[in-house]
């Protein structure tokens, strides 16, 4: 018996060098590696390296699940068994079916003697004011900020102190104000709330000296000049500043510094959004009054109605509504918010929803 080591640069060099060496018939006993080298130990003669004992492997009956013996006898020598098998598995499914079409029947029946037995008792069921609200969008955190006197607030009594609190007096916008910055995401509708905000001053007989800014610094300038002796302001200009921002992340921290720089500056903010946005979204999107001359105007009121669970969001934030827009045309299509129009329209909604 030969046995031998080759050292070789990869397993089939190794290979052809022990088949020339020992023939075909070699058997290798180990292969491993040395560095970038490849080391076989081979034999022509394997007998003293096999156990006489070697038996196949065979898993015991009790580790069987079934024998393939018995799955082929089967499928051979008994068919007819198979298809009885088909046949009541058919069967069986038959039933089953024939039950889940017995168990919708009855469902469809109680809920059409339900249905009869909600739309009889409709009219005898009594909700409160608050809890009519609720089932149309109003939410709870909102509810808290109207400061309600009592618990038995009628619908009527609701939605006016709603309105009342959501609304915005347009007219303090324009009495003693120097500046207005328009403020929202890209894609509101600020440049198109401008036109119409300029042309409504117009409507309403406002003789105003109206200029647009491209620029937040520019428009504070135009309206004001530091006087770096005594650090007072003097008002340099007699009209109204308009300028247009979207909504950056030194926003809040501009507005302070203009408080402190100049705290005689009479300044408005109008952050405007479009409708149609769900409560969450308005409370993880829309930016925080820092304010109290801080506003809100809603767009594309054409498109979408307001809805409860929106003026829930921007109570909870705190901001008032002082316009809606809803018109592609520039010369109309804004309309100032209004107490006596929004409560209608939260009546409205309430009771449409009470008559479903």
């Amino acid at each position: 018996m030969a046995e031998i080591t080759i050292t070789a640069v990869d397993s089939a060099s190794a290979m052809e060098e022990i088949a020339l060496k020992l023939g075909p018939e070699a058997y290798i006993l180990s292969t491993k590696r040395n560095g970038n080298k490849v080391v076989m130990v081979a034999t022509d003669d394997a007998s003293d390296y096999q156990t006489s004992d070697t038996k196949p492997f065979v898993l015991k009956q009790e580790n069987r699940v079934v024998e393939f013996s018995s799955i082929l006898k089967k499928y051979t020598s008994s068919p007819d068994e198979i298809y009885l098998e088909k046949d009541q598995k058919r069967n069986t499914n038959s039933k089953v079916e024939a039950v889940h079409d017995r168990i919708f029947e009855d469902l469809y029946k109680n809920i059409d003697k339900l249905a009869v037995l909600v739309s009889n008792k409709k009219e005898t069921l009594q909700f409160t004011a608050e809890e009519k609200l609720r089932l149309v969008g109003l939410s709870n955190h909102a509810l808290k900020k109207l400061k309600l006197d009592n618990n038995n607030n009628n619908l009527e009594d609701l939605t006016d102190q709603l309105s009342n609190a959501f609304v915005a007096n347009t007219s303090s916008l324009i009495n003693d104000t120097q500046l207005v910055i328009v403020a929202g995401r890209r894609g509101v509708g600020k440049t198109r709330f401008i036109e119409k905000f300029k042309l409504w001053l117009n409507s309403v007989g406002e003789n105003l000296s109206v200029t647009e800014f491209a620029a937040l610094d520019a428009a504070v300038s135009s309206v004001t000049l530091n006087n770096v002796r005594d650090q007072q302001y003097i008002q340099t200009r007699n009209g109204l500043a308009i300028v247009e921002v979207e909504y950056f992340d030194g926003l809040d921290s501009y507005l302070e510094m203009l408080d402190k720089t100049f705290p005689g500056i009479r300044y408005k903010i109008l952050n405007v959004e479009r409708v149609g946005l769900s409560r969450n979204y308005v409370l993880r999107n829309c930016r925080k009054p820092v304010s109290d001359q801080e506003y809100l105007v809603l767009t594309k009121l054409d498109q979408c109605d307001l809805s409860l669970d929106e003026i829930s969001a921007y109570l909870e934030l705190g901001l008032r509504c002082c316009f809606f827009t809803g018109n592609i045309q520039d010369c109309i299509g804004i309309y100032p918010a209004k107490v006596a129009h929004l409560k209608h329209h939260i009546l409205e909604v309430a009771k449409n929803e009470s008559t479903h």
